[in-house]
This record gives structure tokens, sequence and C-alpha cells, in this order.
């Protein structure tokens, strides 16, 4: 996977998977494989939003995993997307936590 640059396939699968256990096992494997998600920080803070708990704590964990330093305007406009997500779950309230400690150290 590595190799092969692998990304964008998943991303393109995530994308079109609409069962929810599959979206959310494919979430989990962008953090399991340790390659490198960061140019799709956006995607994942959408998931983060979803309403299916596991494809939420999936792509948190995804992003709480990233280790690319995320530029500080693009953190800016993930915690406003966050913070409008109606009914949000613990994995929403942790990335808001997770996102503003980035922004302030």
């Amino acid at each position: 996977l590595k190799e092969n640059k692998a990304q964008d396939f998943i991303m393109g699968a995530i994308i079109k998977t609409k069962k929810l256990e599959h979206k959310a096992l494919l979430v989990s494997a962008c953090w399991e494989t340790g390659l490198d998600f960061s140019k799709h920080f956006s995607t994942f803070i959408d998931l983060i939003g979803h309403e299916n708990f596991a494809v939420s704590l999936e792509a948190f964990t995804v992003i709480q995993e990233m280790e690319t330093e995320i530029e500080p305007d693009l953190l800016k406009k993930a915690l406003a997307t966050l913070k409008k997500v109606k009914a949000p779950s613990l994995s929403v309230t942790d990335a808001i936590e997770l996102i503003t400690q980035r922004l302030n150290s």
C-alpha cells in the first residue's frame, strides 16, 4: 500500500461506500496503515460529524494519529465546521478539544 500511494484509492472508496459498517472499516484502515492522509484532513473532519458513531470515531482516530502538521487556517476552518454539528457526539467534542490544543501549541 505504501509504495502505491493508495491514499486516493482508499479515500475514493470511503466516499463511494454507502454501507456504514464498510465505511467505518475503510476509515479505520486509514489510521491502521500508518499512511499519511493529511491532505484529506477536511474530509475526515466532515466524517467526524457523521451521524454514525463508528464512522465518526474512526475519523477522529485518523485525525488524532496524524503526524503531519496541519496549517492553522485549516485547523480554524475545521473547528468552525465541528462547532456547527447538531447533536455532537463524543468524537466531535473530542476533536474540538484536540484541534483547540493544536492551535494553542
